[in-house]
């Protein structure tokens, strides 16, 4: 009698023993949690005299990793991957009328492996109030004076601007830069004439941020996504 009980309790225990291992043997692990995906880069209305584009330039990476072979599209026209995880595009002849949403589409190819629950993402801003010059006058003739300045004055946007002047070396390529000027506040800047020099054109660019894109789903906003413009005229010196 103390020979069985002693099996059974025997027994028993073995099969306590086989859940418990059985237990360790088909559970499943923890799924580690996917960083969020980090986007960075800068969609731009770029308004010059002949014409309006909307331009995109973005890199997507995730863990430090970047991610290449995405379907990304800007207002639904297709972007292409120049390097891993780098993605541009141009849309010609575009009017950006002040509220109007512009859209920047993320999402895996299909027939992808591995899929990423992180897609599809959707980044959305809208169009600001556009920048506009008030002087100098595009295609305005300046007259250099060796002490005077060149006041650049314009309306619209919102700070902080950029102002950045550029020679032209022919019609259509710009060589260097002679004037450069970053988080300004106001809408003027008074540059030196002594930096121009006569019988030269000029191309004038002014750059204000729009808004900040917004997502659908959680991403890393260390780095900014932001929607921009880039108002461009020309003068030249005599």
């Amino acid at each position: 009698m103390k020979i069985a009980r002693t099996t059974k309790a025997f027994i028993f225990a073995a099969m306590a023993l086989g859940v418990v291992f059985a237990g360790h043997l088909f559970a499943q692990p923890t799924p580690t949690p996917l960083a969020p995906v980090k986007i960075h880069g800068l969609v731009t209305v770029r308004i010059e005299l002949l014409g309006t584009d909307l331009n995109l330039w973005v890199h997507v990476e995730q863990a430090g990793q970047a991610l290449s072979g995405l379907a990304v599209a800007l207002m639904g026209q297709k972007a292409g991957e120049t390097d891993p995880g780098e993605y541009v595009c141009l849309i010609n002849g575009f009017n950006p009328v002040p509220g109007l949403p512009v859209n920047v589409t993320f999402d895996q190819k299909p027939k992808t492996p591995v899929p990423n629950p992180t897609f599809p993402l959707t980044a959305q801003a809208a169009i600001g109030t556009l920048i506009r010059y008030v002087s100098p006058k595009p295609e305005d003739k300046i007259h250099l004076t060796p002490l005077g300045m060149l006041n650049i004055v314009w309306t619209g946007g919102q700070p902080p601007y950029k102002i950045i002047i550029q020679p032209f070396k022919d019609p259509d390529i710009f060589e260097g830069e002679i004037f450069h000027k970053e988080g300004i506040l106001g809408t003027n800047m008074s540059v030196p004439m002594a930096l121009f020099k006569p019988g030269q054109r000029y191309a004038i660019f002014a750059i204000g941020t729009m808004s900040k894109f917004t997502f659908n789903k959680p991403v890393d906003d260390s780095t900014p996504f932001e929607l921009a413009q880039r108002v461009r005229i020309n003068i030249s010196t005599d």
